[in-house]
Parts: C-alpha cells; structure tokens; sequence
C-alpha cells in the first residue's frame, strides 16, 4: 500500500502543473528524509526540471503530498483508498491549521482516491503547514485529523529542491567570465566556531575516506591560488577544500565560485552544474573549466546547504600540473560527496 501511495505523488504532480493531454512525468531523483518520500521530477513534454514533491502516510488511511512548481505554485493533495471520487469534479474543502489559520477552497479530483488544491505561494497555508500542530482537512461527507507536529519542516526541504534543480541549470548558462560585481569565494567569516565546523569536516572527510597521508595544512603552507578559500586539506593524490559561505542562496553562493574561478582562467569554459542526494541532503554540483597552454583542467565543487550555518562548499580544484579529464581521478568521485553528506549529520 506505502507503494502505491508514493506512486501517486508523481501523478499528482503531472496534474497539478497542468500538463498537457498524454503528458507523462518522470522522476529525477527521489530519497527519503524524517519520514517524507521526496521526489524532484520532470515532464516529457517540457524541457527540464518541473516540480518537487513529499509525500508521507500520516494515518492508516490517509497519505498527506506536498509539491511545489518551478514557478512557485503550491498543491496540497490528499489520496486514501476509501474515497470514492468522480475525476475531474471539484468538491468544497476547508483546512483549518490550530484552529486559529483557516482556508475554504476547492479540490479537484484527480483519481477516485486522489483529491488536490492549488494554493496561492503568497498565501497563509505554505507557513501554517509549516509552524503548526494540528490540521483538520473538512470535506461534506468527511473530516481528517492530521498530525502536523515535527513534519512542517518539510516546506523549506521542497523549496530547496526546487531551488537546487532550477540552481543546476542558470549555472550551465552563467557568462563565462560570471559577473564582475560578485566578490570573490570569501568562504569563511571571521568566527572561530565556523573554522572549527570546516577543519573538522575536512579532518573527518580524509579520516572516513580512507586518506591515511591527508592532513589541513597551516595557512603559511596553503598553495597561492587557494589561500583565502577556507581550510585546505592535502593528501598525496591531491588536494581539496572546505569552506563555509554566507550568501542570500544557492545560486548567489554557485555564481561566485564560477567567476572566482575563471577569474584568473586565460580561456574559461562554461560552467556545469547537476544535484545530486548525499544521505539525505541535496548537494549542487558545480562544475568549473578552464582551459590553457597544458590542457583542460576542472575544479569541481559540491555545495551543500545546513541551517545555521550557511553553504558548506567542498571543493576539488586541480592543483600544480594536474589536468586530468574529469572523475579520472580517485579524489573525483563523487563517493566523498557521501561522506561529506554523513558527516554533516555530525555538526
């Protein structure tokens, strides 16, 4: 049954962008996080990425899924198998949140056991779901009681999904040289607290990843081109980086890494990106290429968000005559990013 109720999340989404008659959506990716099924997908008649979902069983009864568009449009959709719907009718609904945040609409039947409302993104219901404590969903003929205790935090994991994909493809189309008004990578603000959250990460990352030669190296010893980048670590095979940035999103923190890099670039390349699902968390990949008299070299950067704290950037940059084509290297792989994503749980 849990299997046919998580199916329903990427039908539910086809439905709530609109999507065209014999339309069908895929998933991209999915993984599961504090009990929701999330899903990032997209649809065979629209290029790229569409929607996010999350969906969880709150009852024996009842499965509880949450999406939202590319474009900011929000559904709340409901699907349980004693319902008996007629597809494409509508039928007056209420939410109530606490008792105190209340909202009459009307969902649309898109199964016989699949009901959804569209909800305005500058509406209370995206924040009531996601401060509150109890929701009481009132149709004619059937009220639901839903738990919302600890599960409200699931909003600002949607949203940054969608930001995470969205994010992935305006970093392919960055101008090479990026925008000269960003500053430069300044990784690490001036607090001792945060230095120590990325000296132990980057400790933790040789440790678990089995680099018995890694060690941080001491400021004096920091190669030029990454002094002032946050906490360089070294091993035999290469070198990497750990920095903390406080930045107003992840596209702000992706498009400064894109134009320091090429900065000092004699023929930059255009940037890729991609998002990928590192125990539970969203990382952003980021590309960066560069190309010169000895080659093409890469420096690849995986970006991660932690409330608190900011976007924690692991970076790979090619260092002395390194020009290897990309993930021919060992320190390449995208295995340390699963790390990286395990020890975060540890901060």
């Amino acid at each position: 049954m849990r299997r046919l109720f998580h199916a329903l999340a990427a039908f539910v989404l086809l439905a709530s962008v609109f999507a065209a008659p014999g339309a069908h959506a895929e998933v991209i990716k999915q993984w599961d996080r504090d009990g929701w099924r999330i899903a990032a997908l997209m649809r065979d008649d629209l290029p790229g990425f569409t929607n996010c979902t999350a969906s969880m069983r709150v009852n024996a009864n009842l499965e509880v899924i949450f999406g939202l568009t590319r474009t900011g449009a929000f559904s709340l959709s409901f699907a349980a198998e004693h319902l008996t719907l007629t597809p494409g009718t509508e039928t007056p609904v209420k939410l109530t949140f606490d008792r105190l945040v209340s909202l009459e609409t009307r969902a649309v039947a898109l199964t016989d056991k699949v009901s959804t409302i569209i909800l305005p993104p500058d509406g209370p219901v995206p924040n009531a779901f996601r401060v509150g404590k109890e929701l009481v969903v009132a149709y004619p003929d059937d009220v639901a009681v839903i738990d919302l205790a600890g599960k409200g935090a699931i909003i600002d994991e949607v949203t940054r999904c969608v930001d995470a994909w969205l994010t992935a493809e305006k970093v392919q189309t960055l101008p090479p040289r990026g925008n000269a008004a960003l500053p430069a990578f300044a990784p690490i603000p001036a607090n001792a607290g945060m230095e120590t959250v990325a000296r132990k990460l980057a400790s933790g990352l040789m440790t678990e990843g089995g680099m018995t030669d890694g060690r941080v190296r001491v400021p004096v010893e920091k190669p030029d081109s990454l002094k002032g980048r946050g906490v360089v670590w070294s091993t035999d095979s290469g070198t990497g980086v750990v920095g903390i940035m406080v930045t107003p999103s992840l596209l702000d923190a992706a498009a400064r890494l894109v134009r320091d890099e090429h900065s000092a670039c004699p023929v930059p390349l255009v940037a890729g990106g991609g998002v990928d699902v590192a125990d539970g968390k969203l990382v952003l990949a980021v590309v960066a290429a560069c190309n010169d008299p000895r080659g093409t070299k890469y420096t690849r950067y995986f970006i991660f968000h932690r409330a608190g704290i900011g976007y924690i950037v692991f970076a790979m940059p090619p260092t002395g005559a390194e020009m290897e084509p990309l993930l021919t290297s060992p320190l390449h792989s995208l295995a340390f990013v699963q790390i990286a994503g395990r020890l975060l749980n540890g901060i």
